[in-house]
């Protein structure tokens, strides 16, 4: 689930390179032959309850009802969907809204149809013990960060917002495992709500969450995207798998007991309990401003894109407008009762 943000190369090397890694993708798994037309969806992390509105519109069928034949592929730390779907190797893919300005900032033509999550996971995590409820909390204290992502510009934002001089504040560089803050080396530990917190919960520490969200971050989080190509050439598509991702999403939500279920049966070898408490933290996300699912808020993007210019997030400026497209969402608004 983390974000990549630092895409500096031409576009024609990235796509190069992206082409050259779909025949060694270690998860690629066999197209589905269900008579529908072969469609393929690259979510950005290894299968889990983060993407279980997928998994319910296969196992449902509404996918198959839109005539297409839908196989969800893995991502993970080395895997870029963004360079996958604009290379043409996959139709859609799942990315933060970061990693689609960022995208078009190089030139690349990707563009997002739904907004999923309507708040950003990013979130900083200490021992309940040590009182700290808020960022000026961090001052003396020992903060974890991963160099180079969305985490640490979102951080720099939020610190600036709250009015804390992070020279008063120990930062030090942090990978993914949690070691150094189970140990207590690492006071104040960043990461995404969706995992660093059930972890430590699964470990019985107690921690308190400060979203960069609530200290003035304008940044929502996964959205689903595809290429200007495929939204010009073939619409009925886009609709038509959006509207089953959202038909997928809606259900899931209203049961979630077998939206974890399918989450299961995807990857057997997860945990149920973990699954579980992963897709409440999921809905935490998407329902955070009551709004319909894949719902786009403008005010939000425009913010973001301001935000990632002005702390250096982008080099090159782009039309916002055109990072997103609200209309295949917005027609399916329309059409519910």
């Amino acid at each position: 689930m983390p974000s990549r943000l630092r895409l500096r190369k031409p576009m024609l090397l990235l796509l190069t390179a992206a082409l050259a890694l779909v025949g060694s993708l270690p998860g690629c798994r066999p197209a589905r032959r269900d008579g529908g037309d072969p469609t393929t969806v690259r979510i950005q992390w290894l299968d889990q309850a983060q993407f279980a509105g997928l998994y319910v519109a296969r196992a449902q069928g509404f996918f198959h009802a839109q005539k297409l034949s839908v196989t969800i592929e893995p991502g993970g730390p080395d895997v870029s969907p963004v360079l996958l779907v604009a290379s043409g190797s996959d139709d859609f893919g799942v990315s933060p809204a970061t990693d689609i300005i960022q995208a078009r900032s190089n030139g690349v033509p990707v563009v997002a149809i739904a907004t999923i999550f309507q708040k950003n996971p990013v979130v900083f995590i200490s021992r309940q013990s040590q009182n700290i409820k808020t960022p000026r909390d961090f001052v003396g204290h020992t903060v974890g960060l991963k160099y180079g992502m969305d985490i640490e510009y979102f951080y720099r934002v939020m610190m600036k917002n709250a009015g804390v001089d992070t020279s008063r504040v120990k930062e030090v560089p942090i990978k993914l495992d949690l070691p150094r803050f189970f140990s207590g080396e690492v006071d104040v530990w960043s990461g995404y709500s969706l995992n660093e917190p059930l972890a430590a919960e699964e470990r019985n520490i107690p921690v308190r969450e400060i979203f960069c969200s609530d200290w003035g971050v304008p940044a929502v989080g996964d959205t689903i995207f595809t290429t200007e190509r495929l939204i010009r050439d073939n619409p009925i598509k886009v609709m038509g798998f959006l509207q089953a991702a959202i038909q997928g999403w809606n259900y899931a939500i209203q049961h979630p007991e077998a939206a974890v279920a399918e989450t299961l049966k995807v990857s057997p070898h997860l945990e149920r309990d973990h699954q579980t408490r992963m897709f409440q933290a999921t809905l935490d996300l998407i329902q955070a401003d009551k709004a319909p699912v894949g719902s786009f808020d403008t005010g939000k993007w425009n913010a973001m894109y301001k935000m990632m210019l002005d702390s250096g997030l982008l080099k090159t400026p782009v039309e916002i407008g055109k990072t997103y497209d609200p209309s295949f969402i917005e027609k399916i608004h329309a059409a519910q009762p």
